[in-house]
């Protein structure tokens, strides 16, 4: 995890707060959000945090290869930040891109085997191969280990219920827009890498 040279603990806490308020405004769907991103990302473009917030946002409205870009960003500041791998390797997955989705799911093989983002991530893996009861499992047992991001338990809930419901491997970019969008900036909240 990067260290942060803040000046003093007041400066830290308020660049908690100033990140605390991008990521309402974005969980709001404010109309502003994008613009407090940008100017936040102008005074601190090293901030893998900013990035992450970026890359969610610009997924959340569909703007993919500029997330894309986001994610790597903050990823390549922030190598430990496994929120990040998790979510760019989710919206490549959403994009059919399976290969770039497993490459950046391999960043998460350095979480406890328990880890919910490390099952959630192989489960969705291994719906794409077909293998729908160990994807089932392995959804399951995430959902039971999952404290931290309540998001990924409504997005894992709801992938096993299209799985009982067809008896067969779901279209993981198919659930609801919202629900991704929710996803993607819950990440943020859930991430152990924060400041």
């Amino acid at each position: 995890m990067t260290d942060y040279a803040y000046p003093n603990e007041h400066d830290f806490l308020a660049d908690n707060a100033r990140l605390h308020k991008i990521a309402d405004a974005l969980q709001r769907s404010d109309a502003i959000a994008p613009e407090m991103i940008e100017a936040a990302l102008s005074r601190d473009p090293e901030d893998s945090r900013l990035w992450f917030l970026q890359g969610a946002n610009l997924a959340s409205v569909g703007k993919f290869d500029t997330a894309r870009q986001a994610f790597l960003r903050c990823t390549s500041k922030e190598p430990a930040l496994h929120a990040a791998w998790f979510m760019l390797g989710l919206l490549e997955l959403f994009e059919g891109h399976v290969n770039e989705a497993i490459v950046a799911w391999k960043a998460l093989d350095a979480l406890e085997p328990n880890d919910a983002l490390r099952l959630c991530a192989h489960g969705l893996f291994l719906l794409v191969y077909d293998e729908i009861d160990q994807a089932a499992e392995r959804l399951r047992l995430a959902l039971q280990c999952n404290t931290l991001n309540p998001a990924l338990n409504e997005y894992m809930s709801a992938t096993l219920k299209s799985i009982e419901e067809r008896d067969t491997r779901p279209d993981v970019a198919s659930a609801n827009p919202a629900t991704h969008r929710h996803l993607l900036l819950a990440g943020y909240a859930s991430s152990t890498a924060r400041h």
